[in-house]
């Protein structure tokens, strides 16, 4: 079958899609990935015999659009805002291209990311059974009526009645959840993987024995520098010894980390503070005794899955949302300021309770169905 997936372009939108996608190549699906032309390089390093269908802006100029439609800060939005974003200007700005392309394409099955607009609209106009894909737990009933509100007047105006997915792909664990939580549509679960590219070459610093092994990372949206600094210097006056990422500069992403002047694009290593330019989450959470983050949902996903507590650092979009549910969970401490961070990693450390917890929280996600399987149930119920 031919297989379309459609994702907002960042790195946080597009990498939790890769297990589903790499799961339908291995079946011997087409696959294409609807996306800004922006993201090639990245998807021809993690999809290689994926087709890039390339439609519409990047997020620096959707969400500068969006910000001078609301007067807000986009990186600290409220719901209105974040529906102006996602179901306003880019379904807006990317709508044309991906209408064209995927006709010529010709999907039989599209899956969408949550806070994707244009591969439901394409589905819509195409008449083909849509499924939407969860990245972290399910997004607040505020946002996705904004959303949708947004969306309405594109609907609107092209004469479309919004068809509903078929499903709601859920990578969470049950913990993970808000309590009371029920999908409106069929949910099939699947088991989160940490982000893994084939090929990687990064290998983990030597361990020194006796001293915990921190891993700091801010995302690739978040990685301000500055914020950045301070947490490695909070978590290594801990005598803890810390690999801290860097980020991936996206091409023309606001809030886009830029690497140090003295790094070369792999490691640069300080006494006990190692850095990474990027490095695939599977690799970083090999041997970590504690994940300090902003709370993306990948981070979050990845460490529950292999077991690892965490210090969260909320910093903007929906990360106080993951940052609450992992502190319900009890699989991970939430601080305000860098200031707290020095006391919250050596009560982590120290802390049996949220140890315990984050293990249990594995043994969850490891019970989930794997990509693989979710893949089967998702193409069985897109052919009734």
């Amino acid at each position: 079958m031919r297989l379309l997936f459609s994702v907002t372009p960042a790195f946080g939108h597009l990498l939790p899609m890769v297990p589903l996608a790499r799961a339908a190549m291995a079946r011997g699906h087409q696959v294409g990935i609807l996306t800004s032309a922006g993201m090639a390089d990245i998807l021809a390093r993690e999809l290689p015999g994926a087709e890039h269908l390339p439609a519409g802006t990047m997020p620096a100029e959707f969400a500068a659009e969006a910000a001078r439609r609301t007067g807000e800060d986009v990186m600290q939005p409220t719901p209105a805002a974040i529906g102006v974003i996602f179901g306003g200007v880019r379904l807006e700005t990317a709508s044309g291209a991906a209408r064209r392309v995927a006709a010529g394409w010709k999907p039989e099955i599209v899956v969408a990311e949550a806070f994707d607009t244009v591969g439901p609209a394409v589905a819509t106009e195409l008449g083909v059974p849509w499924h939407q894909a969860g990245l972290g737990p399910a997004l607040p009933a505020p946002i996705t009526a904004s959303i949708a509100g947004a969306a309405a007047g594109w609907y609107r105006e092209h004469d479309l009645r919004p068809m509903p997915p078929r499903t709601y792909i859920d990578p969470c664990p049950p913990v993970m959840q808000e309590p009371g939580w029920h999908s409106p549509v069929r949910r099939v679960p699947v088991r989160s993987e940490p982000h893994a590219t084939p090929g990687s070459a990064w290998t983990p610093p030597a361990r020194i024995p006796g001293r915990p092994r921190v891993l700091v990372t801010l995302g690739t949206v978040f990685s301000d520098q500055a914020v950045l600094e301070e947490a490695v210097r909070a978590v290594a006056s801990t005598g803890a010894t810390v690999i801290a990422t860097v980020g991936m500069a996206l091409r023309e992403a606001p809030g886009s980390a830029r690497a140090p002047a003295s790094d070369t694009g792999s490691v640069r290593s300080t006494g006990s503070v190692h850095f990474v330019r990027f490095a695939p989450m599977e690799r970083l959470m090999a041997d970590v005794d504690l994940v300090i983050s902003a709370g993306g949902s990948g981070t979050v996903l990845a460490a529950m899955s292999r077991g690892v507590p965490m210090v969260l650092w909320p910093q903007g979009a929906d990360q106080p949302i993951n940052a609450a549910r992992a502190r319900a969970a009890g699989v991970a401490a939430v601080v305000g300021h860098g200031a707290e961070l020095p006391g919250a990693v050596i009560s982590a450390l120290a802390d049996e309770n949220l140890r315990s917890a984050a293990a249990s929280a594995a043994r969850q996600v490891a019970a989930l169905p794997s990509a693989d399987e979710a893949l089967t149930e998702i193409v069985n119920l897109s052919t009734v």
